[in-house]
């Protein structure tokens, strides 16, 4: 009778937590940022914010195996300690990596509850504004019928940074409005953005509070992003009037109206000023000029339906046009240092004689042309 070897019994395969000296522990317990589970939601993610599994898991690959590393029981895999941004801890062990899940697991549950109270009454229609990263093909491959109806619409967001926010000629911005055009419709209904959430606010940027090739996260969190310079605040006035005249859906982001200033997220997120008496001068007048674009963007037949001509394109000077019918909407740009004055050569077929300006810079109309006078970084209106 043939006897069966003896098989030994399996072992159970499991990574090893790496040791941790007291010295460290010690060191690490005094820079890990604690959660007091009294704090609301918005409390625990402005104390610490949330990073998904995928990211450390992403962080642990780009950092060098000389790196401290840890161990985390949940996800079986061992990260790297330190926080990019900040350069503290992330997690140090099981209870304080439940700390951070917990706080996930709050907002999740608040974001399912929230979906869950929405109703849309009958008879109501949704219009939806999709939020894609990409080139303008992978954008407009989510707008169609039973899909979304707009879509932010970044590559003019970029466009527009350069531009105003930098001196970088117009006639970038000129080749990006028209690739645009050529994608979306010259009566397009993408949302023209000012700035969002993961973004540094423009007029820091444009400023120099936060520089442009640096980490706009890390600026946020390592030191104070204090007001910006007065010029910025005739450069915002800029974007604001390009994006409220173009096609598209203009979608300022809030604060930028006046001039928030701010570094990346979440410092691009503080609490909103309403009222005069929390706002500065330059931020006043800001927000005076914003409201008059508003109006004329909801007032003129022109620039909700008109078609859209470029005039003139140079480096500091841009001049577009938009007619509806006997309707036109002139708008002319100087972000030079100096004062220029701009000739423009109107469309023909039109009576000018009722041409009037609505930012107080002076013009003349000789024939089929008009010159408009305008300071450093500034900008006119003309409508019929």
């Amino acid at each position: 009778m043939a006897v069966e070897p003896e098989v030994a019994p399996a072992t159970e395969q499991r990574i090893a937590e790496p040791s941790i000296s007291q010295e460290q522990v010690q060191r690490l317990e005094e820079a890990t940022p604690k959660i007091s589970p009294e704090l609301t939601t918005e409390e625990r993610l402005a104390e610490q914010p949330y990073v998904s599994p995928e990211e450390l898991s992403t962080m642990a690959r780009e950092k060098s195996k000389e790196d401290e590393l840890i161990y985390l029981p949940q996800t079986g895999e061992t990260i790297s300690r330190r926080d990019p941004y900040k350069g503290t801890i992330l997690a140090e062990k099981k209870s304080e990596f439940d700390d951070l899940q917990e706080s996930l697991s709050l907002i999740d549950d608040e974001k399912i509850e929230s979906q869950e109270e929405i109703v849309v009454p009958e008879n109501r229609q949704v219009f939806q504004v999709g939020e894609t990263y990409g080139s303008r093909e992978l954008v407009a491959s989510y707008i169609n019928s039973g899909m979304l109806e707009s879509q932010f619409d970044f590559s003019m967001y970029d466009a527009g940074l350069n531009a105003f926010g930098q001196d970088l000629s117009f006639e970038g911005l000129q080749s990006q409005l028209q690739e645009s055009f050529n994608y979306f419709g010259y009566h397009n209904m993408m949302g023209i953005i000012s700035g969002n959430h993961d973004k540094p606010r423009f007029i820091t940027l444009t400023s120099g509070e936060v520089k442009w090739n640096e980490d706009s996260k890390l600026a946020g969190w390592t030191r104070e992003i204090g007001s910006p310079q007065a010029f910025a605040y005739d450069r915002l006035s800029l974007l604001l009037a390009f994006n409220l005249t173009i096609p598209g859906i203009p979608v300022t982001y809030m604060g930028d109206e006046f001039g928030m200033p701010g570094a990346n997220d979440p410092d691009n997120r503080r609490w909103m000023r309403f009222e005069d008496s929390e706002l500065s001068q330059l931020e006043l007048r800001n927000r005076s000029i914003y409201s008059k674009l508003s109006e004329l963007r909801t007032s003129e037949m022109s620039i909700l339906f008109g078609d859209f001509q470029f005039h003139k394109v140079e480096d500091d000077v841009m001049a577009y046009s938009r007619a509806y019918f006997a309707q036109q909407t002139i708008v002319v740009f100087n972000k030079s240092k100096t004062q220029q004055q701009v000739s423009v050569d109107l469309r023909p077929g039109f009576d000018y004689s009722s041409l009037a300006n609505h930012f107080g810079n002076s013009f003349s109309v000789d024939g089929n042309t008009l010159t408009v006078t305008l300071p450093s970084n500034s900008f006119e209106i003309l409508t019929l």
